[in-house]
């Protein structure tokens, strides 16, 4: 009972700390005038406090909530509707926030823009604005949030492509860089053996990691066929794109930047998607997932909503850098021109105006998605009826073939990337 209560502090209190950050002190602790790499750290930070505060909320929400009128569908305790509603109206709030924001900033392309002022400083009136769409979203009625879990559905969905093109991305870089530094340091010496090594480590225990795991999958989960079934096609994909990564014609193709490294950093993935997804598998499903009954405690439930938040800050953040309008602030300048717009002028002096160096609209679009996935996960892809908040659509199995499919995707779209600068050597894919 102690320890509950002292999760329930914890829990109540991180999500106080949205609030507070109305108050005078808060507000004057933000800087104005705030540099575009602060500005997106900012953005960070209000996004992880938000959904660690739909997280309370979905924890706790049962306790605290029961006066609130659009709760009243939920009955006097059944918390884990409270809970699902909670999660679903905070995240709607975020998720507005950033679209409307992404809206406002289409086609912003240099420093001089009003809009990109906007973006970069006035911190206490955005997250007032925040604060407000979170309290009105406690007005909407429960019927309208039905409709809304499908487009949180669709959203989530989208932020998953995202992450898929990020991470094969990732692979790539990954090697790219590691490669880049061991040449660098000249064949032989303390550097190359040093890279060499690193790369070789980190290869095989990757390898060895998406191997345990299945291995694992196949022991304690093979009472269902279709768990083998899952298994064994992502073992299969493994080893395809395994083979293709070392084939010495498609290296060639590649100009040698496919490898077992970027192999093995997708066999850990996909690995872990299916995993994931055979976790999510629900009790109707009998005897496929027998983990289910098992119940988690609160600190693992804890550690699993802070690295969910964390990974899904970290994916938007790096998917928004995806987009780039400029090359660098400090090496591109724009000038006035005689009708008095902008014109980018290489090697001009600087004239107060800058080309971004990313595009902000995308920015939030990734934050966005980001929130709609953050709604998903919290609450097991439940979609809330509309006349009985406690109903809901067949949310294990949703999310069960989301991951499924994702782990497929990750799989073709790594296996696209090394056969395709075979297949249509005249394009440039550097």
């Amino acid at each position: 009972m102690q320890m509950g209560t002292l999760f329930s502090c914890v829990a109540l209190q991180a999500g106080s700390c949205l609030g507070s950050l109305a108050c005078k002190g808060c507000m004057a602790a933000i800087p104005e005038g705030s540099h575009p790499t602060a500005a997106r750290i900012i953005y960070i930070v209000l996004f992880a406090l938000t959904s660690l505060f739909a997280w309370a909320m979905g924890e706790y929400a049962g306790d605290i909530l029961t006066w609130v009128p659009s709760f009243k569908l939920c009955g006097k305790d059944n918390s884990a509707c409270m809970g699902a509603n909670a999660v679903y109206r905070v995240t709607f709030a975020l998720s507005i926030f950033h679209f409307l924001s992404a809206a406002f900033t289409i086609g912003v392309k240099s420093s001089d823009d009003s809009r990109a002022e906007f973006q970069n400083n006035f911190w206490p009136l955005k997250i007032l604005a925040l604060i407000l769409l979170v309290v009105v979203s406690f007005l909407i009625p429960n019927g309208f949030f039905h409709g809304w879990g499908y487009v949180a559905m669709i959203g989530a969905g989208a932020f998953i492509l995202f992450q898929l093109l990020l991470f094969v991305d990732f692979a790539h870089s990954w090697s790219m860089s590691w490669c880049g530094k061991m040449e660098s340091d000249g064949e032989g010496g303390e550097g190359d053996r040093f890279w060499f090594w690193a790369l070789l480590t980190c290869t095989v225990l990757m390898f060895l990691g998406a191997l345990a795991a299945s291995i694992l999958m196949y022991v304690e989960f093979s009472h269902c066929g279709s768990n083998v079934i899952f298994v064994t096609i992502n073992l299969l994909g493994i080893l395809v794109y395994t083979f293709l990564s070392v084939h010495p014609k498609l290296q060639e193709a590649n100009n040698y930047r496919s490898g077992l490294l970027q192999a093995s950093v997708v066999a850990l993935f996909s690995t872990y998607m299916v995993f994931s997804a055979i976790m999510s598998e629900p009790v109707t499903w009998k005897g496929c997932n027998p983990w289910t009954a098992q119940t988690s405690n609160s600190t693992s439930i804890i550690i699993g909503a802070i690295f969910t938040i964390v990974a899904v800050c970290y994916s938007a953040f790096n998917a928004s850098r995806s987009v780039s309008v400029g090359d660098t602030e400090e090496t591109v300048s724009l000038v006035k021109s005689e009708d008095g717009k902008t014109a980018e002028k290489d090697g001009a002096p600087a004239a107060g105006a800058v080309a971004i160096t990313y595009s902000y609209s995308f920015f939030h679009l990734a934050f966005a998605t980001g929130a709609l996935y953050v709604c998903m996960l919290l609450t097991s892809w439940k979609i809330v009826d509309s006349t009985n908040a406690g109903n809901v659509v067949d949310s294990g199995k949703v999310s069960v073939w989301i991951k499924l499919v994702s782990s497929w995707l990750t799989i073709l779209l790594y296996i696209w990337t090394i056969v395709a600068p075979a297949i249509l050597p005249d394009r440039d894919w550097s």
